[in-house]
């Protein structure tokens, strides 16, 4: 158990890795895995819940939630910003700014209406 956690994060980060290229991308995917981890063992510990299989199962799907909207965020606010960059709008740290807040309202609009 002490080997296969950090063994499996490590292959999750080098396959992060693979897939975009870019250190800093990959860690922001896997820094959201620990905040879904948190909130939903303080939610668990908040109404009382006991840690059956199945809350596992649900917290295992959890985790594969988050960092499957992760990676499509850091998709979205990458693509925006090269658009951006492209076009020649990107003159200052206002329009790195917008060009985030473009890439998730994209992401963010059909993940509020499933």
């Amino acid at each position: 158990m002490r080997i296969l956690v950090p063994l499996t994060l490590v292959i999750v980060l080098l396959l992060l890795y693979m897939n975009f290229g870019n250190l800093a991308q990959s860690l922001i995917v896997l820094c959201s895995v620990p905040f879904a981890l948190v909130g939903s063992i303080w939610l668990m510990a908040l109404l009382h819940y006991n840690l059956s299989t199945a809350a596992w199962v649900g917290i295992i799907a959890l985790v594969g939630l988050a960092a499957q909207t992760g990676v499509v965020m850091v998709v979205y606010c990458d693509s925006a910003y090269h658009k951006r960059k492209r076009e020649g709008r990107i003159r200052d740290l206002d329009d790195i700014v917008e060009a985030t807040l473009e890439g998730s309202v994209q992401r963010v609009r059909p993940k509020l209406m499933t």
